[in-house]
């Protein structure tokens, strides 16, 4: 059976895929194999991924919550849209995690002209001057333009400032990058990170490490909940655990049963 991408393109419904992109939740075999036969069975020709994904996600979430919170981080990551505001945020808390010093929305001033910068992350002696690339569509992926921009900023800031040579260009995005993109940082030393990419150290494994799942993988979690939450720089589901419902209804100003279900849902995660 035939499945339409986000991209428009047509290709063959493959079984093994979507069982790896399960095991990959925590599921179990049995989980895996029970969810991919209600996908299966359900499933009508040409359908779109992301309804497909929605299929498995329900059936996920109804036996293993768990997981399927953690088979959701993609979209749940698409859902700190639809500007790359939040996602902004979420990434300087997510390398805090990993020790880095981060500055957010600083001007830069280069040889030539000044830039305003997304993130700086600095750890040690390095400075990182990140450019961040947010969507929250699927079917997009980072191409050698965006690439080549971050570079040419780069070599402006650090042609302005020959006496600190501790700058370093880091591209991060919620999509996966070309190959071409990909050849172009190897060449120029650009540091990438993007959705499973590169391997064991994308986005996904950071955040899966340590357990920093945005709070928008809760399925309590709508718009309002969000925008509530990361007012008070609460971006990880997991800060909720060790609160109280009271504490979440009087703190974020959400009602007793959407806050008695955020502190159930994140204990899910802990």
């Amino acid at each position: 059976m035939q499945i339409t991408k986000a991209s428009g393109k047509v290709e063959e419904f493959s079984r093994v895929k979507l069982e790896r992109s399960l095991r990959r939740s925590g599921a179990t075999a049995a989980e895996v194999k029970a969810v991919a036969d209600v996908v299966e069975r359900k499933m009508r020709t040409k359908m779109a991924t992301h309804r497909l994904y929605k299929l498995a996600y329900s059936e996920l979430e109804r036996i293993r919550p768990k997981a399927a919170a953690v088979y959701s981080l993609r979209e749940a990551i698409m859902e700190l849209g639809p500007e790359g505001f939040l996602f902004e945020q979420y990434v300087g808390a997510v390398l805090k995690e990993y020790g880095y010093t981060i500055k957010r929305g600083r001007m830069v001033k280069g040889k030539c002209v000044s830039h305003e910068i997304d993130l700086m992350a600095e750890k040690g002696n390095i400075t990182f001057i990140i450019e961040l690339k947010y969507h929250n569509k699927r079917g997009i992926r980072s191409d050698v333009k965006v690439t080549m921009y971050l570079y040419a900023r780069f070599l402006d800031i650090h042609l302005g400032h020959t006496k600190e040579s501790s700058h370093k260009p880091w591209l991060m995005t919620n999509t996966k990058f070309t190959k071409s993109a990909i050849a172009y940082a190897e060449c120029m030393g650009v540091k990438m990170t993007g959705w499973r990419y590169p391997s064991k150290e994308g986005l996904q494994d950071l955040i899966e490490k340590k357990g920093l799942y945005p709070v928008t993988v809760l399925p309590s979690v709508n718009r309002f909940v969000r925008d509530a939450l990361t007012e008070h720089s609460v971006f990880f589901a997991k800060d909720l655990s060790v609160l109280s419902s009271r504490e979440v209804q009087k703190r974020f100003g959400v009602n007793a049963d959407i806050a008695k279900k955020l502190v159930k849902e994140s204990n899910t995660l802990a």
